[in-house]
């Protein structure tokens, strides 16, 4: 089923419920029930609204959430076993972007320690069966392997995506283009995340750098020298098209914890 836009969740004390409804046999089947969704809304982000409140009151602050809803952004992120830089800003990110009003959705390929992050932020993920094309693999890999799993990977991406239906899909690694093609392919804006630098002008890197380029409407780069690496794969005319969607966005600094002698101006 597509994940909700809005999701509500209206709580209760057991013994209020208990009063108003005819139809349960305790008051603590309520509180069972009770604990059981307050897990669900917590695992799925659910705003919480005060249940002794008014219809009124309710009525006005579920309206309120759906006026400051700014738009469904999925993060996809073909993660290693590893852990790195990557994973936690990453996370950091689509967690800030939630606390903001956004509707964020993180899909991982492999569950790895940073999952316990992603629950301990009430930052919502699912996991996918889905495929990253791996370069320098042998003959079989390119022949066999990668064709049928990149075909099974693009259907999945495409039902996820018309499932889902964002507003915006992030892909936060070079190689994932099979996300990206099936996000344009549902005409879904594509924010592409440069994280590395290949800078080797062979034919290899510039197909690798003409494909980030037709399916991204937006690009981030990590830094200059990354963004500088990404430009010079591309031909004199694309790379004048490219710079209009190329920003560069550092990834994110525990400054709280790093900078402590910093002046607030300096960080």
């Amino acid at each position: 089923f597509p994940y909700p836009d809005i999701r509500i969740f209206v709580d209760i004390d057991p013994e209020i419920a208990f009063k108003r409804k005819n139809d349960v046999i305790s008051v603590d089947y309520l509180q069972i029930r009770r604990d059981f969704y307050r897990k669900i809304a917590k695992e799925f982000d659910f705003k919480r609204l005060d249940g002794k409140k008014s219809k009124e009151e309710l009525l006005s602050e579920t309206i309120g959430h759906m006026d400051n809803y700014k738009g469904k952004i999925i993060y996809i992120h073909s993660n290693n076993t590893d852990v790195g830089g990557a994973d936690f800003c990453l996370e950091r990110m689509s967690n800030e972007l939630r606390k903001k009003g956004f509707d964020t959705l993180v899909l991982l390929s492999r569950k790895t320690s940073i999952t316990k992050r992603y629950e301990m932020n009430g930052n919502p993920f699912v996991m996918g069966n889905f495929i990253r094309p791996q370069l320098n693999q042998g003959i079989f890999y390119y022949l066999f392997y990668l064709p049928w799993k990149a075909f099974i990977s693009y259907m999945f991406f495409l039902r996820f995506f018309f499932l889902q239906k964002p507003n915006i899909v992030h892909v936060n690694d070079m190689y994932d283009f099979i996300p990206a093609f099936a996000a344009k392919t549902l005409r879904i804006p594509v924010v592409y995340h440069l994280r590395m630098i290949r800078s080797k002008e062979n034919q290899l890197n510039r197909i690798i750098g003409k494909l980030v380029y037709r399916f991204s409407d937006k690009i981030f780069a990590v830094s200059e020298a990354t963004a500088n690496a990404f430009l010079s794969l591309l031909s004199p005319e694309t790379k004048q098209m490219a710079k209009k969607k190329l920003v560069v966005v550092r990834d994110w600094n525990d400054n709280e914890r790093f900078c402590k002698d910093i002046s607030v101006e300096e960080k």
